[in-house]
């Protein structure tokens, strides 16, 4: 448990800082670029994530699962897991192409076409740091892993500041600072894994490539299905609303989702951990403590933030942006709900169970799908909160049944703190104090 707790501190110490680099990136995109302006870059770069999100094939999950497991050494890891990335990423770039040409004006109207072509330089540079991240987190290797999380963010500040403070270039100059980020942080990447034992092999293993692909296609299906839950509500408003309402969702979005960092940097964590745990009683006891803890946490915290909204919108973007306020207390609830999912997603992925994961997401995309085309063109940015906090919602009361069916636990072991869980709390504040 102490390295557990070593590594999500580890974890969450770099999704704070790239929080803190993130709000003061999202703080200066909002006040420079305005409403729409802000709409049109969120909606520019969600073309990329969305290609890199459907042409990931699950090997990430899949990564962190066989070096974790030691299936595989890590210099066949990161050279395979680089060959994947070339090579998905100039798919993924003809693929770009080809959607921006023939079919952007259906899936993107109102977004120039030079900024989404320019945005489909980030496919392979995303997919090259997701990949080598993930075999981080399979060792557990988690002060690398951390560093190489927050530099994205602040290479990421500094060429906005550069790009929108000083010389007031607009929307084009936020999408150049992002890939310039990138590509920065991918050389840094790459030099530092020459430097491990015996270099990278750039020769194709057949048996990892099988393995990954095998493992991957479930874990797939969850990350689209995922990503489409989360993000699919954007394309809708921008389709029934316009780049401005999706500029008031995207900062309304963009403050609650930093509740998960706590869930995040725990998930890094654990996946691999439960991935490479043995003793199955043990899995199941650490994955039922942790998932009430953070469904408390996480919604003690959303209490508070629900009567910080306005506040704090208007505060870091100033009262243009009222009109989010609503739609992010209303989130809040699902925000919560997933929160306290994620040690219940990781635990069944660990058990090499991925697939009633993805089932669930499936139930709530679904309904996350109807409920915004049904509520949207009422309540507007509102009607969209409202559809995701429904379905995730309704994800984490799946995630709860296929737990228990599996671990064989019960509800209350998820969602009801014990006694016991403060003696635990107790003890781990005791051991990081003694450690300072």
């Amino acid at each position: 448990m102490s390295q557990l707790a070593r590594n999500t501190a580890l974890a969450f110490s770099a999704r704070i800082a790239s929080m803190v680099l993130g709000i003061g990136t999202s703080v200066i995109l909002a006040r420079f670029l305005g409403p729409e302006g802000k709409g049109l870059y969120s909606l520019a770069v969600l073309l990329p994530t969305l290609i890199v999100t459907f042409m990931s094939l699950g090997i990430g999950p899949a990564t962190v699962y066989h070096v974790a497991r030691k299936d595989f050494s890590p210099r066949v890891a990161f050279g395979n897991n680089l060959l994947f990335a070339l090579v998905i990423g100039a798919v993924g770039v003809i693929a770009g192409v080809v959607l921006t040409v023939f079919f952007a004006d259906k899936v993107f109207p109102g977004i120039p076409q030079n900024y989404l072509l320019f945005t489909l330089c980030l496919i392979p540079l995303k997919l090259l740091n997701a990949f080598f991240l993930y075999v981080h987190q399979g060792q557990q290797q988690f002060e690398s892993h951390s560093l190489l999380v927050v530099l994205p963010s602040l290479f990421y500040l500094v060429f906005v500041v550069i790009g929108l403070i000083l010389l007031r270039r607009g929307v084009f100059a936020a999408i150049i600072a992002v890939v310039a980020s990138y590509l920065i942080v991918d050389l840094v990447h790459l030099r530092l894994v020459r430097g491990i034992p015996g270099g990278m092999c750039f020769t194709p293993d057949c048996a990892y490539i099988k393995a990954v692909l095998k493992y991957g296609w479930k874990a797939y299906l969850l990350t689209v299905v995922t990503f489409l839950n989360y993000r699919l509500d954007m394309l809708l408003v921008n389709g029934y609303l316009g780049a401005a309402a999706v500029g008031f969702y995207s900062v309304g979005v963009g403050l609650v989702e930093k509740l998960w960092l706590v869930p995040s940097a725990l998930s890094m964590a654990l996946f691999p951990r439960l991935s490479a745990e043995r003793d199955e009683e043990r899995g199941r006891e650490l994955a039922s403590f942790l998932a009430r803890s953070t469904l408390w946490l996480t919604g003690i915290a959303a209490s508070v933030l629900v009567l910080l909204c306005q506040p704090i919108i208007v505060l870091l973007y100033s009262e243009a942006y009222v009109p989010a306020v609503q739609a992010a207390q209303i989130l809040l609830v699902g925000i919560v709900a997933l929160a306290g999912a994620r040690p219940l997603i990781n635990y069944l992925a660990g058990r090499g169970r991925p697939m009633l994961n993805t089932y669930a997401g499936i139930v709530a995309l679904v309904m996350n799908l109807g409920l915004n085309i049904g509520l949207i063109p009422k309540l507007g940015i509102t009607g969209a909160a409202w559809a995701s906090t429904v379905s995730y919602t309704v994800s984490y009361a799946f995630s709860i049944v296929a737990y228990c069916r599996i671990s064989g636990s019960e509800w209350r072991d998820v969602v009801l703190l014990k006694r016991s869980d403060f003696t635990r709390y107790r003890a781990l504040i005791v051991r990081v104090i003694q450690r300072r």
